[in-house]
C-alpha cells in the first residue's frame, strides 16, 4: 500500500498502509520492529528523494494517524506498562542492549554477531533450522542462489524506493530476530517469519526481470522458447519441492516432535461421549495442541488438561461419560495416581511412527468410573449395655447418603454413618442438613455443625460425615445449599467415599 501510494498519490492507499501497520502490531512479535522500519524509510526518502518526501508529507501524516487508529488501544497499554514493549527481547539478546560507542565495544559486538550472521546466511540452504519448529534449511540450493541474486539486484538498485524498502524489510528482521537474539538456536527461521514475503520477492526478482527482457525480444521464436523454458523450470521446481517435503523432510523431524499427532490421534481413538484429558504440566504440550485435539475429537468428546492429579482428582463428572487420560513420557509417574482413583481401565502405548514410546493412554468406561463415586456407609449398634462399645454390623460403599445395606434384615435400633467428601464448585458459605431427621450429627471438615447452619468451606471436595440413629425405618436425604440457590440433594457424582488427599 505504501509503494502504491507513492505512485498513485491517492490518500486511500496511505490510509490502508497505516491501518495495516497498526493492526499488524497485534499479531507476530516481530512487528514491534515495524515503526522503526517506517521511520528509517522516511529518513531514506528525506535524504535521497527529498522532492518525493516533500510532495507526500501530508500523506505520511495520514499514515501516522491511521497507524494510531489501528495501534491505539495496544499503544495505550504499552504507555501504561512500558516494560512490556521490549520484555520478550531484552532478556534474550546476544549482546548488551546499547549501541557501542567505543572501538572495543564495536569489535566485541562484531565478534559475537558476525558468526551468527554467517550461520543465518548458511541457513538459506546449508544449515538446518534449530528453533524446534522446522527441521531443514529455508530453501532448496537453487532457490537460495536466486535469493542471493535477487538481493544483489536490490542492492544494485537501492536508490529505487521499492528496492530499498524490501531490503530494509528483509535485512532488518533477520538482523534483529535472527541475529541479535537466541544465539543457541541460530538459524531459527521462526524469527524470520515477518520477512518471508521479502525473501520470496527477492527469489522471484531474477526470473521476472529475465522474463521481462525475454518478452522484449523481437524474434517470436525466442520469446516462445523462453516461455517454454520458464514453464519447465517452474514445473521442475514444483516437483523438487514436492519430493523434498513429502519424501526427504519427514525423516528429519525428531521423534519427540511428532507429539502433536500422538495427542490428536489418541483423542480421536477414544470414541464418543468421553472426557479426554492431557495429564500434568508436560513439556510436550503447547497451546496450539488444544485446537488440534478438539478438531480430531469425535462428537460429544471434550478435551481438557488435568494439571495436578494429586490436587484435582477425583473429577466432577457426568455419569454417562467415559474418561480418557494421556500421559507423555515426563508424566508417567502420574499413571498410578490416576489408576488409584479409577482402577480397572485400559492402558495403551502411544508411539511415534518410528516406534518410540512417548506416551501412555488410559481409558475408563463410564460405568466403571461411576462405580467409584458415592460414600462409605457404616452400620453399628451398641455392643454393651452402657453403649461404650460399638458393634459393626456392616461397612461398605453406597451411592448416596441415606442408602443402607440391601437384602439383609436390620434390627432396630442402630446407627448409620455416611462419610467421605462432597463437591462444592466455588466454596464459601454453605448449609448442609438431613431434613426430617430428629437424631443426626453432621461434621464438615473437622467441625461438627448444626443442621442448616452456615459453614465456610474451600472450593472442591470437602470432607464430611452424617450420623443418624434409626429407631424405625425412615428416609434420609442429604441436602446442600450454596448462597441464594435452592437446596439440592447431593447426588452420587458429587460424592466420594473418602476424603481426597
Amino acid at each position: 500500500f505504501l509503494l502504491r501510494g507513492l505512485r498513485s498519490k491517492r490518500p486511500g492507499d496511505f490510509v490502508w498502509a497505516g491501518l495495516a501497520a497498526g493492526l499488524s502490531m497485534y499479531t507476530y512479535y516481530g512487528t514491534r520492529l515495524l515503526p522503526f522500519l517506517l521511520l528509517a524509510f522516511l529518513a531514506y526518502l528525506l535524504i535521497f528523494h527529498f522532492r518525493t518526501f516533500r510532495a507526500h508529507m501530508g500523506h505520511f501524516a495520514i499514515i501516522v494517524m491511521a497507524l494510531l487508529v489501528g495501534f491505539g488501544p495496544l499503544l495505550g497499554y504499552f504507555i501504561q506498562n512500558p516494560q512490556m514493549w521490549p520484555s520478550r527481547a531484552l532478556n534474550r539478546l546476544n549482546v548488551l542492549p546499547v549501541i557501542p560507542t567505543t572501538w572495543d565495544g564495536l569489535v566485541s559486538d562484531w565478534n559475537i554477531l558476525a558468526p551468527l550472521a554467517g550461520r543465518n546466511f548458511l541457513g538459506l540452504s546449508v544449515l538446518a533450522d534449530k528453533d524446534t519448529v522446522y527441521w531443514a534449511p529455508f530453501l532448496l540450493p537453487w532457490e537460495a542462489a536466486l535469493v542471493v541474486l535477487g538481493v544483489g539486484i536490490l542492492l544494485w538498485r537501492w536508490r529505487q524506493p521499492a528496492s530499498f524498502l524490501v531490503l530494509l524489510w528483509g535485512l532488518g528482521v533477520v538482523l534483529t530476530g535472527g541475529t541479535l537474539m537466541d544465539a543457541d538456536t541460530v538459524p531459527h527461521l521462526n524469527s524470520w517469519t515477518p520477512a518471508f514475503p521479502a525473501f520470496y520477492l527477492a527469489l522471484a526478482l531474477p526470473a521476472s526481470l529475465w522474463l521481462g527482457a525475454l518478452l522484449r525480444q523481437p524474434r517470436r521464436q525466442v520469446r516462445w522458447a523462453g516461455r517454454v523454458l520458464l514453464v519447465l523450470a517452474l514445473a521442475w521446481s514444483l516437483a523438487a519441492n514436492t519430493y523434498f517435503y513429502l519424501v526427504q523432510y519427514p525423516p528429519r523431524v525428531l521423534p519427540d516432535h511428532s507429539l502433536e499427532a500422538v495427542l490428536g490421534r489418541y483423542i480421536e481413538s477414544v470414541g464418543q461421549d468421553t472426557d479426554a484429558m492431557l495429564v500434568g504440566r508436560t513439556w510436550a504440550y503447547t497451546p496450539l495442541d488444544a485446537p488440534v485435539a478438539e478438531m480430531m475429537a469425535q462428537p460429544g468428546t471434550r478435551f481438557g488438561i488435568l494439571l495436578d492429579p494429586n490436587r484435582d482428582l477425583p473429577l466432577l463428572r457426568q455419569p454417562s461419560r467415559n474418561l480418557a487420560f494421556i500421559f507423555y513420557n515426563d508424566m508417567f509417574d502420574y499413571l498410578p495416581v490416576v489408576q488409584g482413583y479409577y482402577p480397572g481401565g485400559r492402558v495403551s502405548e502411544q508411539r511415534t511412527p518410528d516406534g518410540i514410546l512417548v506416551a501412555y493412554g488410559y481409558f475408563v468406561q463410564a460405568k466403571e468410573a461411576m462405580s467409584r463415586y458415592g460414600v462409605l456407609a457404616t452400620i453399628t449398634r451398641d455392643g454393651t449395655r452402657d453403649g461404650s462399645q460399638k458393634e459393626v454390623l456392616w461397612s461398605g460403599q453406597v451411592s448416596r447418603v441415606g442408602e443402607l445395606l440391601n437384602g439383609q434384615p436390620l434390627l432396630y435400633p442402630f446407627v448409620a454413618t455416611w462419610s467421605g467428601a462432597f463437591y462444592t464448585g466455588g466454596g464459601g458459605a454453605v448449609r448442609v442438613g438431613v431434613p426430617g431427621i430428629e437424631y443426626s450429627y453432621i461434621s464438615v471438615g473437622e467441625k461438627q455443625v448444626s443442621p442448616g447452619a452456615l459453614v465456610n468451606v474451600a472450593p472442591g471436595w470437602v470432607p464430611f460425615s452424617v450420623q443418624v440413629r434409626f429407631e424405625r425405618p425412615q428416609p434420609v436425604r442429604f441436602f446442600m445449599q450454596q448462597g441464594d440457590q435452592p437446596p439440592i440433594e447431593v447426588d452420587a457424582n458429587h460424592l466420594w467415599p473418602k476424603p481426597p488427599k
